[in-house]
């Protein structure tokens, strides 16, 4: 380890501060969800952190945490008291408990003791694993595999050039059009380290990974009851792939983080129309969008997924703009800012082939479509693996749903997680590789970016379908604006 505690709590704490700043200028308080709230602030301020450090590196300033961080720090202050001057009366109750149901009368309404400990003993375990995880993972550094040829070597040539404007080196790596989202995480731990890191460099991964669990876990207990929520978090968590990314530094976490987010303030705002969860839906849009070029397709696939099931429910388009208000050019930006910066340095997808996609793929459709419907077909049915197993059941549970479950705000999140998968296949029809390797080089590794919102997606669909599965009341009972 080459950063102190000091540096170790501006390098986790520092993105916390600056994502509860975040949702306080949002209006998510964290008497809306205390388990969630920590990875929503995971979430938001890890975007915060990559925009500084995006904002440095174009005007060439040094790129030190001893700068940034006491900016950070005074920022996020001045934002809670503005915020907190802004607030109107009636979101004070968020904070003084009038509105919330007593703790008592709360826990009863989420099921029987023994669930709800169960659930928390889940929690637990799952999270300290994945802080046992990372901290193997750093006792190697990173060299070898994805996260050192594309994330790690995109991440050390930004640092080492200080600058945007100048031609990032070409060390050995792949995918350059990739988004800068994990290389500038991995800028601001070297920010905290100094120099170049090959270890530090993980930890804003491995943090959001622990928020991906929260984020999830909250959800699925807000969606089905303690027992069947703990059931469903352990089934996405048991694939090993999942702790490939607790202790590297992947950008799947990132996606899957986003998405899972994304759906479930969207679901939230269904449930209780307000403001807040679709400005929290915005900026987990940025972050998917930024996160890999997958979740900037997740992104164009939930779009009218949700839109097609939610804008009558919750009130219709003009009021979602509203409510939403300014937040909604954040995921434009973000996106704006990558395509500009691609076109700059002119770097472009090396995985699709242009050929094919002029050609309408036609001529290599009969060549390839056998292949990866048969490498989908054994992923999600002949042998599936446990987060595959997800999708499988939440495709069972659509076909048998009907029109029950196609009228409720569960339709959302589980027509997105559906096409999406769906969609998977259209980059191994167009790919420029050899598409047997490329499917069995990737494809677990991409579906466990769906096993998250695929498990929010069978709890929802269950709680429609079979309401004993669902909790009594909702556990987000505090006000929202």
């Amino acid at each position: 380890m080459n950063v102190g505690v000091v540096g170790l709590l501006s390098l986790l704490g520092v993105p916390l501060v600056a994502g509860s700043a975040v949702l306080a200028a949002m209006g998510v308080r964290r008497a809306h969800d205390r388990l969630a709230y920590l990875g929503w602030a995971c979430l938001a301020g890890h975007l915060v952190v990559a925009l500084v450090m995006l904002g440095a590196l174009a005007a060439r300033l040094p790129l030190r945490a001893a700068w940034w961080s006491p900016v950070l720090l005074v920022a996020s202050l001045a934002v809670h008291a503005v915020a907190r001057a802004r607030a109107r009366p009636e979101d004070d109750s968020v904070a003084t408990g009038a509105g919330v149901e007593p703790g008592a009368a709360a826990a009863a309404t989420r099921g029987p003791r023994w669930e709800r400990v169960l659930f928390r003993a889940v929690v637990a375990a799952v999270v300290a694993r994945a802080v046992f995880t990372a901290i193997l993972g750093n006792l190697y550094l990173v060299t070898i595999s994805d996260e050192a040829t594309i994330w790690g070597s995109k991440a050390w040539a930004l640092y080492q050039a200080g600058s945007l404007t100048a031609p990032v080196p070409m060390i050995s790596a792949a995918h350059w059009d990739y988004p800068l989202l994990n290389p500038l995480l991995q800028v601001w731990g070297m920010a905290n380290v100094g120099g170049l890191t090959q270890l530090e460099n993980r930890m804003p991964l491995q943090a959001c990974f622990v928020a991906l669990l929260l984020v999830a876990a909250a959800a699925l207990r807000r969606a089905a009851r303690p027992a069947l929520a703990a059931a469903l978090l352990l089934l996405f968590v048991t694939c090993t792939d999942y702790w490939d990314q607790a202790r590297g530094a992947m950008s799947e976490q990132l996606v899957a983080l986003g998405l899972i987010t994304l759906l479930d303030a969207w679901l939230r705002h269904q449930e209780r129309p307000a403001g807040c969860w679709l400005r929290l839906a915005c900026v987990a849009a940025a972050f998917l969008a930024w996160s890999k070029n997958e979740g900037l397709f997740y992104l164009a696939l939930a779009l009218p997924c949700l839109a097609a099931f939610g804008l009558a429910r919750a009130g219709g388009a003009r009021r979602a703009l509203r409510d939403a208000g300014a937040w909604l050019a954040l995921p434009v930006a973000i996106v704006a800012v990558q395509w500009i910066f691609n076109r700059a340095h002119g770097y472009t997808n090396d995985i699709v082939d242009r050929a094919v996609v002029h050609a309408g793929f036609g001529h290599n459709l009969q060549q390839r479509l056998g292949p990866v419907l048969s490498a989908f077909s054994e992923a999600l049915f002949t042998n599936p693996r446990d987060t595959q197993l997800l999708v499988a059941l939440l495709l069972l549970l659509a076909l048998a749903g009907g029109r029950r479950l196609w009228r409720s705000a569960a339709a959302g999140p589980v027509l997105t997680v559906l096409v999406a998968t769906a969609g998977l296949m259209i980059p191994y029809l167009v790919t420029t590789i050899d598409v047997d390797w490329h499917l069995s080089t990737s494809l677990v590794r991409v579906l466990t970016q769906l096993g998250p919102s695929a498990a929010l997606g069978v709890a929802a669909a269950l709680a429609v379908l079979l309401p004993w599965s669902a909790p009594a009341a909702s556990s987000a009972a505090a006000p929202a604006r």
